[in-house]
């Protein structure tokens, strides 16, 4: 449901944020992400050795 509001163009940053209970930066931050990159449920690529889970 949020990435549909979050398409809508009538729908404030910060009256999704209120809807979700995250500060509207952050609601601000996905539109970007989501505009440029597509939606994605995958995490990006991230520095660092990966973590290692033993059995």
């Amino acid at each position: 449901m949020v990435v549909i509001l979050s398409e809508h163009p009538d729908i404030s940053h910060e009256r999704l944020a209120q809807a979700v209970g995250v500060h509207p930066r952050t609601v601000m931050k996905w539109r970007k992400r989501w505009s440029v990159e597509g939606f994605s449920l995958l995490d990006q690529p991230r520095s660092g050795r990966p973590p290692v889970f033993s059995p």
